[in-house]
């Protein structure tokens, strides 16, 4: 996504070589697109059939007759368990020309230069990911049969989480047997969900919504509680209210900060 549009959603089945994407290797592919302006974000998805997991270090995108490369760092795990989608930020512009000449040729090699001193310039950092356990619990009011999709950022002084939608792919181990089309966030319930992220340190605020989608868009949220997985605190958000368009708050997301601090 550009500050001129968007790709739109591509399949990407393997890389250029033929192999699928496998540890410590970094593939290269190729699609044609309108062009998209100065890059700003990568949503990407995983397909979570095979039933394990993609650690993904980072993207460089490049686009043919530009000197420039885009990265995209990202050092999070793609997975069932976890997050099967990410939004992606910019991380940095840098420029491949020759430093000689300042003419793109060679690109190629230029290009798969600039890759590698990137990555021999931040070896050694580590994803360093960790899981937070999301405990939702959803007020005695709300309506049997709620249909929206529920999603969640969470923030602290270090990073964000980016955006998770809670669903049957992030059920915490041992609640995941549940069939696909199980209605969650039903009154009086509670479910556990677990994402993963980089540590976020104390964690300040976070954001919760849902897309309205469905015939029963209306939700009454009580509170949320949020655990570093490993860790014996936690912090609670206290919420009690609606996320619905037809109620007093006409809303459908808010910003919730701790009830109590680590």
């Amino acid at each position: 996504m550009g500050t001129g549009g968007s790709t739109g959603r591509r399949v990407i089945h393997t890389g250029l070589s033929g192999v699928k994407f496998k540890p410590e290797v970094t593939d290269r592919v190729e699609i044609e697109a309108v062009h998209l302006g100065e890059l700003k974000k990568v949503a990407i998805d995983y397909d979570t059939t095979s039933g394990s997991g993609w650690l993904l270090s980072k993207i460089f995108i490049h686009e043919h007759g530009s000197d420039l490369l885009y990265e995209f760092q990202c050092d999070r795990w793609l997975s069932k368990d976890g997050a099967p989608h990410r939004d992606i930020d910019l991380t940095q512009v840098v420029q491949f020309t020759n430093p000689e000449n300042g003419e793109l040729d060679g690109a190629s090699e230029n290009l798969e230069n600039a890759v590698n001193s990137n990555k021999e310039a931040s070896m050694g950092e580590g994803p360093a990911t960790c899981r937070y356990i999301i405990e939702v619990h959803t007020s005695l009011q709300s309506p049997e049969g709620m249909t929206a999709h529920v999603y969640v950022t969470l923030y602290g002084p270090e990073d964000d989480t980016g955006t998770h939608r809670l669903n049957n792919h992030t059920l915490q181990s041992g609640e995941a047997s549940a069939p696909p089309n199980k209605l969650m966030f039903q009154p009086g319930k509670g479910e556990r969900f677990v994402i993963e992220s980089k540590p976020l340190g104390i964690l300040e605020r976070m954001v919760i919504g849902h897309d309205s989608f469905g015939a029963v868009p209306s939700w009454h949220l009580d509170k949320v509680i949020v655990r570093q997985e490993g860790m014996d605190s936690e912090v609670t958000f206290n919420c009690d209210r609606w996320f619905d368009l037809e109620k007093e708050t006409e809303e459908t997301e808010c910003e919730l900060f701790p009830s109590n601090g680590l």
